[in-house]
């Protein structure tokens, strides 16, 4: 790894910090940080090979060679991202002169090579910036010019990185870390500014989003290896930086870290590690999963929407993963893309995972419950993330109209929990029948029969013992399965006579009569259009 004045790790600067664990992963808000690992070929051979860098298309990998005579800028290439790479070769005397020439970082749009170098040979002084450029991507690098007087100075420059949209250059001069500005991709650099006065640090890189800095130091207290990867972070491109926090282990080691680079995509951050440097690389992993409940669909859509044009850690997840300060169309395009597929025969899912609201979301087709008495969210308390909880009293949820039992097959599943017999779990007004419910035994029951008094199915299980059970109803109308626990636990042959178009009430019965309010927790109900298949329920069930 580079050592002396121009050598200062580069670290990756994570968004607006919510935790740093030094033993496993590392989880930051909206992103997990995986563990440190070697890059493979073509990086990482005998030789000292640092500084690496990714283009955005992720089909050019450029990084420097050093002995301890020079130092050149090396590219490997492949024709896809699922190809293997192609053997690394040093770019021509357009780019590499006579003695050391170090840290190159491509632009976003593959159009320009920014990089550090000593033309005059001096191993230890003398570096400043340079640019390459090219015509377009594939085409060879034009001969490369220095960065002038507004940015190189007597001091040693050391380059940093470059902003997505190539309108900002993060570079240090000496021991002080500075950003320059031009107000389009074919100006001039025009302003300079320093970063963060009072701290001490170089090879400063800028996040995808703006809002993250990572660079390296030995100046700071509490560090591992003497040269460690430090980050701050900003709530808005416009506010000032934070105050610096190690990354620690696993990332920074006794070794030494630095020359780190956010890849453009978001999935990955390179450094250097070592005094024989080496190329390492950071697994960067996305949390699109808002709510927590082991899937992304329209319920973390609903919180984006929830949070939109605020600057809210959670849902800011574009440019990924770090963000950019505002919950806009570019987190919503991010989350869509991978949203789970929507089960289009699913006519109501309520997850029941809120924390404190008078809604029940639905995540079908956005047909909300809405929560009457006082019913208390668990969050913690769910078979699958959180639940809600009856008192028994007054406690229900008022759903609206999603089908007519009569009019066709439909399959309803819910996760319960209670020790009380003789309660009503799903019911529909105007049709003078439950769907679901716990007969005087505590055995599951349905009453979609008629005319009365018809017996109702019931299945033979006892199912009111305080444990956890995933009760289902399916039909066509002309017959009736109960499921317990994924297994068949009843089934008849009576046709269902009563048609109504009313909402549903779920934890009472449809005329709200005191003796059928529930009593205990219900989780994950959902209801199809069509009958499940005894394995998809049995899935459900797990």
């Amino acid at each position: 790894m580079k050592k002396g004045p121009f050598f200062v790790t580069r670290v990756f600067m994570l968004g607006l910090i919510m935790g740093l664990s030094l033993t496993g992963q590392i989880a930051k808000g909206n992103y997990v940080l995986g563990e440190p690992a070697l890059f493979g070929p073509p990086v990482n051979r005998a030789t000292n090979e640092v500084g690496a860098c990714l283009s955005a298309n992720g089909l050019e990998l450029y990084f420097d060679v050093q002995t301890y005579g020079w130092s050149d800028i090396y590219v490997a290439t492949r024709v896809s991202t699922e190809d293997e790479w192609g053997k690394a070769v040093a770019l021509g005397s357009a780019v590499n002169g006579p003695a050391h020439d170090w840290t190159p970082r491509i632009s976003a749009d593959g159009l320009e090579l920014y990089y550090a170098s000593s033309r005059i040979g001096n191993m230890w002084s003398g570096f400043q910036i340079y640019v390459a450029r090219r015509q377009q991507v594939g085409d060879p690098w034009q001969q490369a010019e220095n960065l002038g007087a507004m940015i190189n100075s007597a001091s040693t420059q050391t380059m940093g990185s470059l902003s997505v949209d190539g309108l900002e250059l993060y570079y240090s001069t000496g021991s002080k870390m500075r950003v320059a500005m031009r107000a389009t991709k074919d100006s001039d650099w025009t302003e300079t500014k320093d970063l963060a006065p009072a701290i001490h640090g170089g090879y400063p890189a800028i996040s995808p989003g703006g809002l993250h800095l990572i660079f390296c130091t030995d100046a700071l207290p509490g560090g591992i290896g003497g040269w460690d990867l430090w980050m701050m972070t900003r709530a808005t491109t416009h506010d000032d930086w934070g105050n610096p926090v190690n990354l620690g282990a696993p990332i920074n080691s006794l070794e030494g870290e630095g020359d780190c680079w956010f890849l453009y995509d978001g999935s990955a951050i390179l450094f250097s590690r070592g005094h024989v440097g080496s190329v390492w690389q950071i697994p960067v992993h996305l949390v699109l999963d808002l709510d927590g409940d082991g899937i992304v669909d329209t319920a973390d859509m609903h919180i984006i929407v929830d949070h939109w044009g605020r600057n809210t850690t959670l849902c800011d997840i574009a440019p990924a993963p770090f963000g950019d300060g505002i919950v806009d169309i570019q987190d919503m395009a991010l989350l869509a893309e991978h949203m789970e597929p929507i089960d289009t025969r699913l006519v109501m899912h309520l997850k029941l995972d809120e924390t404190s609201c008078d809604i029940a979301n639905d995540t079908a087709i956005n047909t909300d419950g809405i929560l009457k008495g006082n019913p208390i969210w668990l969050p913690d308390d769910g078979i699958m993330g959180g639940a809600l909880q009856f008192d028994g009293v007054d406690d229900y949820i008022e759903g609206p109209f999603v089908l007519d039992p009569k009019e066709g097959p439909f399959t309803l599943c819910a996760w319960i929990k209670t020790s009380e017999y003789n309660q009503v779990i799903v019911s529909q007004g105007g049709s003078f029948l439950d769907w679901l419910s716990i007969d005087a035994s505590g055995k599951l029951a349905t009453g979609l029969s008629y005319p009365l008094p018809m017996p109702l199915l019931t299945s033979n299980a006892v199912i009111a013992d305080d444990l956890w059970h995933h009760i289902g109803l399916t039909t066509n109308g002309t017959s009736k399965c109960l499921y317990i626990d994924g297994v068949e636990a009843a089934r008849d042959s009576i046709p269902i006579f009563m048609s109504s178009d009313e909402g549903l009430n779920i934890g009472t019965g449809q005329g709200l009569d005191p003796d059928s309010f529930f009593t205990g927790l219900i989780d994950d109900v959902r209801i199809y259009n069509q009958i499940l298949e005894p394995d998809e329920i049995a899935e459900l069930a797990l």
